[in-house]
């Protein structure tokens, strides 16, 4: 009882900041539920495919593209106050310079693929141009999470792109794709409208810096890092995407993506929990402070599971019910996936703060060797299986990754929690 009490009284400054990030997450998860709900009434099964391919190929793209520096500049940020002003200037300058250059050019090669195709030309170039701003909403998002506004950050690069492109599409009823995309870029353009001031205000005392310097080298080796791990997480996230929307038929990709989208909701909490506790985590990890270590990651377990696991119940007790309230009846046979998805998606929850634990204390390799191997695990098990089993296959592929990668996070992680000898710790963390 005594170490529930000091946790909940070291929590107790951060109260506030949690309450309000809990509640821009929970809105942006309910906001792309609803999005994704009025589309599939709106749109035929194979136009909502193409919608939900429009919107998270971008994604994707944008975390592989940004070559690991949307982990960097969480990291580097929060610890602004230990690094000289002018290596800070200099990192803020590359943050935005380096990983737009391949941002740019995966967005040149959406043009071209469209070029050569025949039809749905429209719907690459709206992707093309998702991915530009998309990128700059993301190296935002991470700055305000690092300077300590993660309920802006979520507010203005989540929820506002959402609500926009659902209140273009409910008063046009567009009847293709291409038109929705672009709903949702007017969405990212309106999210930097509002970032980039409050972005530029908290950062002009470092810009003001007369001759910045440049860790050009360092920084690109940590982002490399990070993106091997990232990037494979951000395919095992999307591999309905990247699967069973190429290899499959679009309708099953429709009903699959629905299933997933209904257990967001199971990683609210660590959605929350991650920009909040990041900076201390990464703050206290270069201090070599092993004992509040031990609380932040004690606090952030025990978070989770008060918050996960009443949700996966629900979705397991009432599949059909619920996936047919959400997306009308002709969705309820997504409800055949929701087992596996519910499960790993709840060990997904409690390996976010395990893994976060490695970014944010320079553990870059481990976290990018561990989600490599996972993704050569399960890639060519989802690709090899997805003709006869379907949506079965990606359902079973992320269960195994996710499987693999909470026993890889939590174990190395409470490996080193659980030694004494603090005097080493950032070499151990």
């Amino acid at each position: 009882m005594k170490l529930i009490g000091d946790m909940f009284m070291h929590l107790l400054p951060r109260f506030f900041s949690l309450l309000r990030t809990s509640l821009s997450v929970v809105l942006a998860r309910f906001s792309s539920i609803a999005l994704f709900a009025l589309t599939a009434r709106i749109f035929s099964q194979h136009d909502n495919g193409q919608f939900i391919f429009a919107i998270t190929l971008p994604q994707l793209l944008t975390q592989l593209g940004t070559i690991g520096w949307l982990n960097l500049i969480r990291r580097e940020v929060a610890r602004r106050s230990e690094i000289s002003p002018v290596i800070f200037k200099g990192f803020i300058l590359r943050s935005f310079q380096v990983p737009m250059i391949p941002v740019l050019c995966a967005a040149v090669g959406m043009i071209l693929y469209g070029l050569v195709r025949e039809e749905d030309r429209s719907l690459y170039f709206c992707i093309a141009t998702v991915i530009t701003v998309y990128a700059v909403v993301a190296i935002l998002r991470e700055y305000l999470i690092a300077l300590g506004m993660p309920a802006l950050s979520i507010a203005a690069s989540e929820v506002l792109p959402v609500v926009v492109t659902g209140g273009v599409v409910w008063l046009i009823q567009p009847e293709r794709a291409a038109p929705a995309a672009l709903a949702f870029l007017l969405g990212l353009l309106v999210s930097c409208a509002i970032q980039i001031p409050v972005v530029l205000k908290a950062l002009r005392p470092y810009l003001n810096v007369a001759r910045p310097t440049f860790n050009t080298r360092a920084w690109i080796r940590a982002g490399g890092l990070s993106l091997l791990g990232f990037g494979g997480r951000a395919i095992l996230d999307r591999l309905d995407t990247l699967v069973l929307a190429t290899l499959g038929p679009a309708v099953q990709f429709a009903l699959y993506n629905s299933a997933q989208r209904a257990t967001v909701l199971l990683l609210v909490a660590p959605t929350v929990l991650l920009p909040v506790f990041s900076p201390h985590v990464s703050k206290a990890s270069a201090r070599g402070d092993i004992a509040l270590l031990r609380r932040e990651m004690a606090l952030q377990t025990l978070l989770v599971t008060l918050c996960a696991l009443p949700l996966a119940w629900l979705l397991m007790k009432y599949p059909a019910q619920i996936m047919g309230f959400l997306f009308g009846a002709r969705y309820e046979d997504s409800s055949q996936y929701l087992g596996l998805i519910v499960f790993s998606q709840v060990l997904f929850a409690f390996s976010l703060p395990w893994s976060n634990l490695m970014l944010m204390s320079g553990r870059e390799a481990i976290y990018a060797y561990a989600h490599l191997l996972a993704l050569v695990v399960v890639l060519p098990l989802a690709i090899g299986l997805v003709g006869t089993w379907g949506g079965y296959a990606v359902a079973l592929a992320s269960l195994i990754s996710n499987v693999l990668l909470f026993a890889i996070f939590f174990g190395i992680g409470i490996y080193g929690l659980l030694q004494q000898d603090s005097a080493n710790l950032a070499a151990r963390f």
